[in-house]
């Protein structure tokens, strides 16, 4: 399949070539992540209220042997895992805490629930690390030079212990927006498109990654997601979170 691509690819303009190998490594990668958002929004559609699974509930169906299919199939390796597995943990940690917080809420009913957080949600965080991991992979990115390991592990407990105090001390978020552009200041991400290496700065595709690689919560319009906005954060609030993943989890355990 990919000698057929690059063959039919060779045939167009370079820049042309470049960018349609571009946008589908980007789509392969974020496969899950799109699987994963078409069965929120069409679960929205055709669930009927009389049936006897709750929506929540068939969705944590839907996305768990969906998961052990990409891990059967190879789509995602054992050692990708492990970031989706940080992805998941976490943000199911972080859910509950916001649920509980008021931040917002899951009011459609369901079993598989965990303190008023469904548990299909943690697979929307694991659609990010999987989305994340699959383009470090697929892109052959290396990050150079990369800053030491102990302060990209304080920078990341800093925006996460953020997160969860700005609801009770003074809200740093932008002071540690400043921390990451200085700490990956010179750091240059290479990769990959076909024969060719480019590279742009590191500073970059995590702040990118917040808005456009975000997890489907943030993609899907509120209704079809199923969750009620109480007082939710702005955009820094979520955006440091998804970038403390991009930059901690993917690099931790996908090193440079």
């Amino acid at each position: 399949m990919n000698v057929a691509l690059a063959t039919r690819c060779a045939r167009l303009p370079h820049w042309a070539a470049e960018l349609v190998m571009f946008i589908l490594k980007q789509g392969w990668a974020c496969l899950f992540r799109g699987l994963m958002l078409i069965g929120i929004i069409a679960s929205k559609a055709i669930w009927q209220d009389g049936w006897a699974l709750a929506r929540y509930d068939g969705l944590f169906l839907y996305v768990l042997p969906l998961q052990i299919t990409f891990l059967a199939l190879k789509l995602e390796s054992w050692r990708e895992a492990r970031v989706i597995l940080l992805f998941h943990i976490i943000g199911t940690a972080m859910e509950i805490f916001k649920v509980q917080a008021g931040s917002w809420a899951y009011p459609e009913t369901g079993l598989i629930k965990l303190m008023g957080v469904p548990l299909f949600s943690g697979f929307m965080y694991a659609s990010v690390g999987s989305c994340m991991a699959g383009i470090i992979r697929i892109f052959d990115m290396r990050f150079t030079p990369y800053p030491p390991f102990w302060m990209t592990v304080l920078l990341a407990c800093a925006i996460y212990v953020n997160f969860f105090a700005h609801h009770f001390l003074p809200d740093i978020r932008l002071a540690l927006f400043a921390a990451t552009l200085i700490l990956y200041f010179r750091t240059r991400i290479q990769f990959t498109i076909g024969a060719n290496t480019y590279w742009m700065p590191c500073r970059l595709p995590p702040f990118l990654a917040a808005s456009f690689c975000g997890s489907p919560k943030t993609s899907a319009p509120t209704p079809a997601h199923g969750f009620t906005r109480g007082n939710q954060p702005n955009f820094t609030g979520s955006a440091l979170p998804n970038s403390a993943h991009g930059i901690y989890c993917s690099t931790s355990a996908l090193p440079p």
